[in-house]
């Protein structure tokens, strides 16, 4: 996988590394690692949608150390198209 990224300075970036091939090998499966800038939630989101993700995995909370979930969290739990696996 290359590096994809916005041409506007300011816009949204994205960039799209390799894995380690010991998670590929564990996993069975090739996963991808994506790193992005905007809206936690929407970024997260739009990336899942953009590979026809089946598993997302997030952590639980963010800054916020109080309830359940954090608001990131939250917002894909809520909306996501595929499974998503919450970790402490």
């Amino acid at each position: 996988m290359g590096e994809m990224t916005a041409a506007a300075p300011g816009a949204e970036r994205d960039s799209v590394r390799e894995p380690p091939a010991p998670l590929e090998r564990e996993a069975g499966t090739a996963p991808a690692v994506v790193e992005s800038s905007g809206d936690p939630a929407e970024r997260v989101l739009v990336a899942a949608r953009a590979c026809q993700a089946s598993l997302i995995a997030i952590g639980r909370r963010g800054a916020n150390p109080r309830g359940a979930l954090g608001s990131v969290s939250e917002r894909v739990v809520r909306r996501s198209p595929a499974s998503v696996l919450v970790v402490p």
